[in-house]
């Protein structure tokens, strides 16, 4: 894909430690605007930061942003099974399904 932007945000915890992280970006496949797709590349909270609701407002930016760009389609990539219910609850839903084979 070509012709994309890119964007990041951070959460902070009391102290001025990193709580957690999120990137995305845009990207088109083609030409034409409605093929223009945006992807969340990464939500992440630190273990001891888990619970207290910063996952939502880091997808919560992310979304905002990506839909400022007038996207149609928003998808995000995660190896992470535990957080399937969470990102159902925020109107995604699975896409595809991805098989590895680990080298012996």
């Amino acid at each position: 894909m070509e012709g994309g932007r890119a964007g990041a945000c951070a959460a902070e915890a009391p102290l001025g430690e990193l709580a957690g992280a999120a990137c995305w970006e845009t990207a088109c496949s083609s030409s034409d605007e409605s093929m223009q797709r945006g992807m969340i590349r990464l939500i992440y909270v630190r273990q001891e930061f888990r619970g207290l609701g910063i996952g939502s407002r880091l997808l919560e930016t992310a979304l905002d942003t990506l839909a400022e760009s007038g996207l149609r389609d928003i998808y995000l990539s995660t190896p992470d099974m535990q957080m399937s219910s969470w990102l159902e609850q925020g109107g995604f839903k699975p896409a595809a399904v991805l098989w590895q084979r680990e080298k012996n």
